[in-house]
């Protein structure tokens, strides 16, 4: 069957305009974003996603807030109404088990016996509250970073198994098809992973999670990242890839380390890491954030819900490659990227150049 092929530049898309789209049926799950819900954010913000044709997005519901008094389990009002807005508009929650409780080891991350057969069980509560409704769960955030305190910092890889493996072994015998993602690292720490691995980690994980933030930097390279982080897993699990998502990326457009990024650069940066990334076979991208929050300027949109261009280049790389997988990297001079994307209905080029350059397409 003849395919029809088409093309599209990022810099046409940057700056350009659209209307906000229905509400899609079947969203692409690929297209994710990170929301703060759980943080206090008025759930109409979830219309505002589907809107924006995202399918899925990434938020938590906090073990201290669940638990509050050791064995009992009550769910916050304020997490039931906006898990309630995400069913109401199809999109799919990806819920990060997160952090500490002051039940246990003295509000510390866990690291006795006790304090991770508790985490374990707050994931199944979690399962037990929302039904099918999660399909994916996320084992803690960024670990390797900033949220491990106490007597587990002092082996990190570890303690982090070790709290994995029970969650995961409790999951699964609730929900197993559940997808478990383990890992959540800031950055693609790849000596941090390989301690994992050599624990044991990757048999309580379905899919890898690592947040590649580039602040600064453009995204060209990302996928050689993933690359590296791919041939680290084959080496521990016999040859085999494992699924990778970033759950987290995105760029600022603040003033980000000396350099100024523009609203328009950001729009580029997103468009160009999405296509990069899924080129690399990552399963899920969700970028971080839907809306400029707390003085992070890394939003989709303005904290009054004002799309800035990053909200349009979203809707144009879901509305292109919605139903497309990536098929080649075509060969192009230096600085100059094609990547094809194919699917039942024809194939897309994602075409972009580093620098202005003239090229010529035929065909």
């Amino acid at each position: 069957m003849h395919k029809k092929s088409s093309l599209f530049l990022l810099s046409l898309l940057v700056g350009a305009s659209f209307a906000p789209r229905a509400v899609a049926e079947n969203p692409d799950p690929r297209f994710g974003v990170m929301t703060h819900f759980a943080q206090g954010w008025d759930p109409g913000w979830a219309d505002v996603a589907a809107i924006r044709g995202i399918g899925a997005v990434r938020d938590e519901l906090y073990w201290n807030a669940v638990e509050q008094k050791r064995g009992v389990y009550a769910f916050p009002a304020m997490f039931d109404t906006y898990m309630s807005a995400l069913r109401r508009n199809g999109i799919s929650p990806l819920i990060v088990l997160s952090f500490e409780n002051p039940n246990y080891d003295s509000n510390q991350t866990p690291y006795s016996e006790e304090a991770v057969g508790a985490y374990g069980r707050y994931a199944t509560e979690v399962l037990k509250h929302y039904g099918d409704q999660i399909q994916t769960l996320e084992v803690w955030n960024e670990y390797n970073g900033s949220f491990c305190q106490g007597p587990a910092t002092a082996d990190r890889a570890g303690y982090y198994t070790k709290m994995l493996r029970a969650a995961y072994t409790q999951i699964k015998a609730q929900r197993p098809e559940v997808t478990v993602l383990g890992g959540a690292t800031a950055g693609v720490p790849l000596p941090y992973w390989e301690k994992l691995m050599a624990a044991g980690a990757l048999s309580s994980m379905d899919a890898l999670s690592i947040h590649p933030y580039r602040y600064d930097s453009p995204p060209e390279g990302i996928e050689n990242d993933i690359a590296a982080l791919q041939t680290l897993v084959k080496r521990y699990n016999q040859g085999q890839p494992k699924p990778i998502w970033v759950t987290e990326i995105g760029w600022g457009t603040n003033d980000a380390g000396g350099v100024q990024i523009s609203e328009e650069t950001q729009a580029s940066y997103l468009a160009r890491a999405y296509a990069l990334l899924l080129s690399a076979n990552v399963e899920r991208v969700y970028w971080y954030l839907l809306r400029d929050y707390n003085n992070l300027s890394m939003g989709l949109t303005k904290d009054d819900a004002t799309p800035k261009a990053a909200a349009f280049a979203m809707e144009v790389m879901i509305r292109e490659l919605s139903g497309r997988n990536f098929v080649a990297k075509e060969n192009t001079a230096s600085g100059v990227y094609s990547l094809v994307f194919s699917g039942p209905t024809g194939d897309v080029r994602v075409a972009w150049a580093v620098q202005p350059t003239q090229v010529s397409i035929t065909g």
